[in-house]
């Protein structure tokens, strides 16, 4: 009897049952029973404490195995983290004939891919210089004939009063302003695309040297193990978004959708050999079996777990990798969002979470870096380290704080613009006259403080239950100029006036009195007007909590509302032998008594 070693299988009691092919006449097999090794012990041991111990990227792995279905050891196994005598994926005996694995295409395809990429580079430079020569010179072209129009016209109006010539004038001069807008527009263009370039160019010598670096990589190890380096593929799912916004830019989008979906094959190929591989090898030994049908090979318990947990990993790869594809040619619509995507630093391989995450932050930036240049351009500076300055302004832009030093005339004080003035005065209540004898230190509150942000915190306070007096007396213990405080609290006044204080017995009373009489005088009758007020203070409900249209009639009212509304029919109306009526006497000793 053949005595060789083709399979093993755990048994209940953590033993090893080794066993050799059946003999073909008799059906019989060698079998042994062996005891565990000494390392399966502690195995366990270690199972225990690495799995709470593991790096972010291995817990992520170790959950997406075990949610798969693979047991604790074995995806710590298949993490590498577990040294063990079963092999993370099954070699193939000797004793049997072997499957025929797929070829590995990963590494073709994405060194193909970044090949023919960085062939066509130099062309789209070319293409991208060429393009904006042509249109400096279109736009030059325009602008010496408008100047030359403009100079003709002005030697024929020599001596001519100026206020005069002026209107004659203004067509030329508003086409050499316009013609200067678009040579500025198109050299922004320009600059943004040769920014681009020279990211893909960086990128794809990157991807170049890091596949060139895994072609000694041959055999059942090129295909077992993965092949495209994180840094490759981060690199690639970069490169896609590159190519589409550049596509996108000359408003070729359906280039721009077929460009992501030719990097997400490039991108996924390395997961594809993978799981062709996992997919090759249970088909095999599925098949391995006698002329009897009876099993001559299997993986075990084990093994078969743990290539079932890699396939639905890789498959779940995919399918994520698919799904953050989409959403990302969903948002690319039009080359203005397909260019604020490539500023916001978005890869194929981010989820739908960190696009936005990403979008709202490049949002963020944009919003400061135009605030800053609007002020810069006013006569400000900008302070990156305020320090402990006190000569400073601030403003809250984009999630953060920016200070700035206002601009000052020759006499030493800030200067302010008339608009500046002009903003100060309206907020104040006052006329530009009155603002500007203010002093400076008041007058830059106004200006330049951040009454939107100091309002809402007035609000704020008012909704959640503090009272005007305590809030007047917040206000007046803040350290800012005594008209900044008269200000803030006219502000809170009128706030609270408006949508916080609660109304006295007798304004009620007159509101819903005059309610229902208006109703009366439509011929509505009692009931009905009941079951109208009822209605009208449910929609100032939902108006107030910002409750849907549609759930407006599932709001309960309070028995006071109901007594209130019920008394002023009673006074309208007047009373009635099968009616509960309620009088203003009763509601008022009821709820109005403190």
């Amino acid at each position: 009897m053949n005595q060789t070693i083709i399979g093993r299988q755990t048994l209940d009691d953590g033993r090893i049952l080794e066993y050799g092919a059946r003999d073909p006449n008799t059906g019989q097999r060698f079998e042994r029973v062996i005891n565990a090794p000494t390392q399966a012990t502690s195995t366990v041991q270690q199972s225990t404490n690495q799995s709470s111990n593991l790096t972010a990227e291995q817990q992520k792995r170790y959950n997406e195995l075990t949610g798969a279905g693979a047991s604790e050891s074995a995806a710590l196994q298949a993490v590498n983290l577990i040294p063990t005598e079963i092999s993370k994926t099954p070699d193939v005996p000797s004793q049997v004939s072997s499957p025929e694995l797929p070829v590995p295409t990963a590494t073709s395809v994405i060194d193909q891919y970044s090949q023919t990429l960085l062939q066509n580079e130099q062309n789209l430079r070319t293409q991208l210089e060429q393009k904006y020569q042509a249109e400096l010179d279109r736009i030059n072209k325009a602008r010496e004939e408008a100047q030359k129009e403009k100079d003709a016209l002005t030697a024929k109006t020599e001596g001519m009063i100026t206020e005069d010539v002026k209107p004659l004038l203004e067509p030329f001069r508003a086409d050499l302003e316009a013609s200067e807008r678009e040579r500025l527009k198109v050299e922004e263009n320009y600059f943004e695309n040769q920014a681009l370039v020279e990211e893909l160019d960086s990128l794809l010598t990157q991807i170049q040297a890091d596949v060139q670096a895994t072609k000694d990589v041959t055999g059942l190890s090129s295909i077992r193990e993965p092949r495209i380096t994180k840094a490759v593929e981060d690199a690639t799912a970069r490169v896609g978004v590159i190519e589409a916004v550049m596509a996108a830019r000359n408003n070729q989008i359906n280039q721009a959708y077929t460009l992501i979906d030719r990097t997400l094959g490039a991108m996924t190929a390395d997961r594809q050999d993978q799981l062709n591989y996992y997919n090759t090898l249970l088909n095999f030994y599925d098949k391995q079996t006698d002329e009897e049908g009876n099993k001559i090979l299997s993986l075990d318990k084990e093994e078969k777990e743990i290539v079932n947990a890699q396939i639905s990993l890789l498959e779940n790869d995919l399918a994520q990798a698919q799904s953050n594809a989409n959403y990302i040619k969903n948002l690319m619509i039009n080359p203005d969002t397909a260019q604020f995507m490539a500023k916001a630093g978005i890869t194929l391989n981010d989820t739908p979470d960190e696009v936005n995450r990403k979008m709202s932050e490049q949002s963020n930036r944009d919003q400061i870096t135009e605030y800053k240049n609007s002020l810069v351009a006013q006569g400000y500076e900008y302070v990156p380290y305020p320090g402990n300055r006190t000569d400073l302004v601030s403003f809250e832009v984009g999630g953060q704080t920016l200070y700035f030093k206002a601009p000052v005339d020759s006499g030493g004080t800030t200067s302010f613009s008339d608009t500046q003035l002009n903003k100060g005065a309206v907020k104040a209540g006052m006329s530009i006259d009155e603002f500007s004898k203010l002093d400076e230190d008041t007058k830059n509150y106004f200006v330049n403080w951040d009454w939107d942000e100091a309002e809402k915190s007035i609000d704020d306070d008012f909704s959640n239950g503090i009272d005007l007096e305590t809030e007047k007396s917040a206000i007046n213990s803040m350290d800012v100029p005594d008209k900044v405080k008269e200000t803030l609290i006219e502000y809170a006044e009128n706030k609270y006036e408006e949508e916080y204080r609660e109304p006295t017995f007798e304004e009620t009373r007159n509101s819903l009195v005059a309610v229902a009489q208006g109703l009366k005088n439509q011929g509505i009758k009692k009931g009905d007007a009941e079951k109208e007020m009822q209605k009208m203070v449910k929609q100032q409900i939902a108006e107030a909590q910002g409750i849907s249209s549609s759930k407006v009639d599932d709001i309960k009212l309070t028995q006071q509302q109901k007594d209130l509304i019920r008394a002023s029919l009673y006074e309208v109306y007047g009373g009635s032998w099968n009616w509960n009526d309620v009088t203003w006497e009763e509601v008022q000793e009821k709820y109005y008594s403190e």
